[in-house]
């Protein structure tokens, strides 16, 4: 490459810039539309989380769940990573890292670290479906009920 040729970083040629610019416009394209995408696997993955915990919660044979469930755990963590936010993943998780904890695992540590979890997620959960009960577990009495009063029927279920 000649000293006088325009470089942007440490190898890219007048050339490779003058590709790079043209593919720009295809580029972010590309991103808007996998942004989309991303919003519709959110809804379907929240979909997915919200069957397989009532299929599970509702399952007549235990050891069945005993067995599928930490896997399910683990596919409710990487969900909830691609949503922090959404009150659907987070409801599920909490709901059954909770039952999980307490039902299936006998060793109490354990359980305290699973419900703890359970907890956690329900506590986000609360918060992501009304923004003044964010912390709640933490806050003094009278700001506690005072978050409280402001608790609709929408979000019973998060609580």
């Amino acid at each position: 490459m000649a000293a006088s040729g325009l470089r942007w970083g440490n190898r890219m040629s007048l050339k490779d810039n003058l590709f790079s610019l043209a593919t720009a416009p295809f580029l972010v394209s590309s991103l808007l539309f996998l942004q989309g995408c991303s919003a519709i696997m959110t809804s379907a993955t929240s979909g997915i989380a919200d069957s397989l915990t009532e299929a599970m919660l509702d399952q007549d044979d235990p050891d069945t769940v005993r067995e599928a469930v930490p896997a399910y755990l683990l596919m409710l963590d990487s969900f909830i990573l691609d949503s922090p936010d959404s009150s659907n993943m987070l409801q599920a998780g909490a709901q059954l890292y909770a039952a999980y904890g307490v039902v299936f695992v006998d060793d109490p540590e354990r359980s305290k670290l699973l419900t703890r979890k359970a907890r956690a997620y329900g506590d986000r959960a609360l918060c992501a479906e009304n923004k003044r009960a964010c912390g709640v577990t933490d806050m003094v009495y009278d700001d506690y009920v005072a978050a409280m009063d402001t608790l609709t029927a929408g979000d019973v279920a998060a609580l």
